[in-house]
């Protein structure tokens, strides 16, 4: 990819089924935005944690910002992430997805000239909280979330769109490690691998 990638977390989750914040949930003693952050390090020269907490991020290496449109879910954190990145693509992940995997984010920005969003294509599913965005998508994404179309999937049939298939995301993460997301303190126990890195 020609210039320079954000990457921006967003954590501003309820965190309904966690008795904490979702992103200070630890795996081997690690918390799940410390992982992310480790991930990160040396891949982006901005990180944005998108949150509606921001005094529990203060010790962090990164912008902080809220949500411009409240209580709208992830749209609304991509939304204002991608409004306050400096860069025209911004990769973007879920503060429960701590298992990132470098080559294959690298992979995906290596292959975002020209298009609006890179997204993993998975058993017919694509993740949209493991993607790469253009600031292209910004006027998409208002007009959506004015209407009140929150799902993520929705601005994909409007946008250009490059597909990481099945047989290219295996080259880098066989075990698809990268979509492992933690949404409960049982997927905390389940877990045993740290993040590849």
């Amino acid at each position: 990819m020609n210039g320079k990638v954000t990457g921006i977390i967003l954590s501003g989750g309820e965190s309904r089924r966690m008795a904490s914040e979702k992103a200070f949930m630890e795996i081997d003693g690690i918390s799940l935005i410390e992982n992310i952050l480790n991930g990160f390090d040396g891949l982006f020269d901005e990180v944005i944690i998108v949150t509606n907490k921001p005094e529990l991020y203060i010790s962090y290496d990164a912008m902080l910002v809220g949500d411009l449109f409240k209580k709208k879910g992830p749209m609304a954190g991509l939304y204002s992430g991608l409004l306050n990145s400096r860069n025209n693509y911004s990769f973007v992940v879920a503060c429960d997805m701590p298992f990132l995997n470098r080559s294959l984010i690298s992979f995906m920005m290596d292959i975002a000239d020209g298009v609006d969003i890179v997204i993993p294509k998975v058993n017919g599913l694509v993740e949209p909280l493991h993607a790469i965005y253009s600031k292209r998508c910004l006027d998409l994404i208002e007009k959506n979330l004015k209407e009140e179309n929150l799902g993520l999937r929705g601005i994909l049939g409007q946008s250009k769109v490059r597909y990481v298939g099945e047989d290219e995301i295996t080259i880098f993460d066989p075990d698809m490690n990268f979509l492992i997301n933690i949404n409960s303190s049982e997927d905390i126990k389940k877990v045993t691998q740290k993040i590849c890195i």
